[in-house]
């Protein structure tokens, strides 16, 4: 067909790897721009954090896109992801929500140089890794009763989420949980501490994911938020009261990455 684009095998090549109904492959400017000088975006609002996360950039060196496997590679961490040079292509189950990731990217691109004005600095050294060694050189098998306590051990360790545990009373049951298997984790917070690990799934908040989503998070990167509101992961509970405790929690999802898995 002579008047299909020469984006077609990226689009049908998505459709086939993806659930989605709706792909879009646009070239905004102040995107374009962006990461034509940084590879990170720089997250300055909750917005841009519970709904962007991450954003996976690939690198382009033609006009049109021509090793659609980097995409495909690239849209498994996220929804969205930056074409270097060339533009953004976001896909979800209709075409308002893939328009509205782009959307939103745009406005946190329009955010962070709004706020350059104010301050030079900010945008330097953006996203840097966390320092230090890791605390765990162990390699575990995921989803193991090992995986999951040594999580809970840097957890009950750590100072930031003790702290914010207290001020902001971080006292439920959360469970997560491994799609088609039959291990489920619940932690038991009381005062930002997990004073108890237990084995069932009888809780008010559950997370569950496939293996290769829980993969992402673990490996730091694919934040769960962020998971939820692009559909990856299912979430039982409501995500708006857990919200509420969205500081330790991601300071939580930052120390999964801490644990390495084989």
């Amino acid at each position: 067909n002579k008047r299909l684009t020469t984006e077609f095998p990226l689009h049908s090549l998505i459709y086939k790897n993806f659930p989605h109904q709706a792909v879009i492959h646009c070239h905004p400017v102040l995107v374009n721009a962006y990461f034509a000088v940084y590879s990170d975006i720089k997250a300055l609002t909750f917005e841009t954090k519970l709904y962007l996360g991450n954003i996976p950039v690939v690198a382009q060196d033609t006009p049109a896109v021509t090793r659609p496997e980097l995409v495909i590679e690239a849209l498994k961490e996220s929804n969205l992801a930056v074409l270097k040079n060339h533009g953004v292509v976001a896909m979800a189950g209709n075409f308002k929500d893939a328009l509205y990731l782009i959307e939103t990217l745009e406005e946190t691109v329009r955010t962070c140089a709004v706020a350059r004005l104010f301050k030079k600095e900010i945008l330097d050294d953006l996203d840097k890794e966390l320092k230090g060694a890791l605390c765990n050189e162990k390699a575990y098998d995921m989803f193991s009763k090992e995986h999951i306590q040594a999580i809970v051990d840097l957890v009950n360790k750590d100072e930031f989420i003790a702290e914010k545990g207290r001020e902001q009373d971080l006292t439920l049951q959360l469970v997560i949980k491994l799609e088609g298997h039959d291990e489920a984790y619940k932690f038991i917070f009381e005062k930002g501490k997990i004073i108890k690990l237990e084995y069932d799934d009888n809780a008010p908040f559950v997370i569950s994911a496939p293996g290769d989503v829980w993969k992402l998070i673990f490996l730091g990167k694919l934040n769960p938020f962020v998971a939820t509101t692009q559909g990856r992961m299912k979430l039982k509970g409501e995500l708006g009261k857990l919200s509420r405790w969205y500081v330790p929690f991601n300071r939580l999802f930052e120390l999964f990455k801490q644990v390495k898995i084989k």
